[in-house]
């Protein structure tokens, strides 16, 4: 799994960096523009890839693999290659979690009873 623009840092030296962050945009901005070419908060664009892009499928290992494909929510970007796996125990939804905070501030595959939206999290149903 690849995602981008995760890395910019917050600043205080706002002399060499007027925008506060390490970059000369924040990656709330870049979300921002990337997020108006796309309906909606969230969804898998297709292109030119399959239209089983982001597709979950069960594994003979009993495993849930999603295929490959990008998920864009609220304009950032999540590649699965499709070797992802998650292992699913119990009735739960296959969520892309997109995680803003400081602590993760980037994508994760997870399986969870209800999916979360705030200002931080936000899963993305891959399938139920």
């Amino acid at each position: 799994m690849r995602t981008y623009f995760f890395s910019a840092e917050p600043t205080n030296d706002l002399i060499n960096h007027p925008t506060g962050y390490d970059r000369e945009y924040g990656p709330d901005e870049w979300a921002a523009l990337i997020g108006q070419f796309f309906q909606g908060e969230a969804g898998v664009f297709v292109g030119d890839q399959s239209a089983d892009a982001c597709k979950v499928v069960l594994q003979e290992d009993g495993k849930l693999r999603v295929c490959a494909g990008t998920v864009i929510v609220r304009g950032r970007v999540c590649e699965f290659n499709g070797t992802e796996t998650i292992a699913v125990t119990s009735s739960r939804k296959v969520v892309a979690r997109l995680d803003k905070s400081a602590e993760v501030r980037n994508f994760q595959l997870r399986a969870v009873q209800e999916p979360v939206i705030s200002d931080d999290i936000y899963d993305y149903v891959l399938a139920e």
